[in-house]
């Protein structure tokens, strides 16, 4: 029979399984842990959105409900991209979902980011938002997405030896690299939280709004007393 490489291919695509990286202790422990703090941001997300959506789409409150919800899309993407290890794809991912969340950030404060064309511009658009001046954990937690911005850059731009895959074989994806993978899970936990914190204080209504179970997975999802913190300030807001 003729030798083709697409049935090859198609081949490893059907064959494809998660079986043996789910038996993998730290695998699984890993997963679990980023797991957490994507549902909580998916709890919390859906709320806001729905809140974003109900504003007239021609206003700039109204204008943020796309990219809110591209926001999420863009995580659920990343993922899902490290689950099967390809850890730049993923990182490449959570930087496309900054760049909407810093949109967001700035409407939800009046701020108008429709005319803004570059990123650079862009944040420094967001780093006017009035409560950076209020709280304390707010202006620290936007400083963290920032910075998390700064660093999956260098992943798009490939910016050292570091920051290269140099994939070669397909079939050895799906694949968990212990080193890469726990540094993936604990740069995108660290995001993911820093953007939760920031939904509250944008949108502390649709916090109250939620079930006293949701709010608990919520702030379940965010260190002790990073928690502290935030929910003494929510009694100032």
């Amino acid at each position: 029979m003729r030798f083709d490489p697409f049935d090859e291919y198609l081949t490893y695509l059907t064959s494809i399984s998660f079986k043996f990286l789910i038996q993998d202790t730290n695998y699984k422990a890993a997963s679990k842990r980023l797991h957490k703090r994507v549902l909580a941001f998916l709890v919390l997300e859906h709320q806001v959105t729905t809140t974003l959506e109900q504003a007239d789409a021609s206003t700039l409150l109204g204008s943020a409900a796309p990219f809110m919800a591209e926001f999420r899309s863009d995580l659920l993407s990343s993922l899902l991209i490290f689950e099967i290890g390809l850890y730049k794809a993923a990182n490449m991912s959570a930087r496309s979902g900054l760049e909407n969340f810093f949109r967001v950030i700035a409407a939800q404060q009046g701020l108008d980011f429709r005319s803004v064309i570059s990123v650079f511009d862009l944040i420094e658009l967001t780093k006017q938002t009035p409560l950076r001046h209020q709280f304390i954990q707010y202006d620290q937690q936007l400083s963290t997405l920032i910075s998390k911005y700064a660093d999956l850059c260098k992943y798009v731009h490939s910016a050292g030896e570091e920051f290269l895959t140099l994939d070669r074989r397909l079939s050895e994806i799906p694949r968990w690299s212990s080193e890469t993978g726990e540094a993936f899970v604990a740069s995108l936990i660290q995001l993911v939280q820093a953007a939760i914190s920031i939904m509250i204080y944008l949108n502390i209504s649709s916090f109250r709004a939620l079930r006293h179970d949701q709010r608990d997975v919520v702030l379940d999802a965010l260190p002790a007393g990073f928690k502290a913190k935030l929910v003494q300030d929510i009694g100032m807001l």
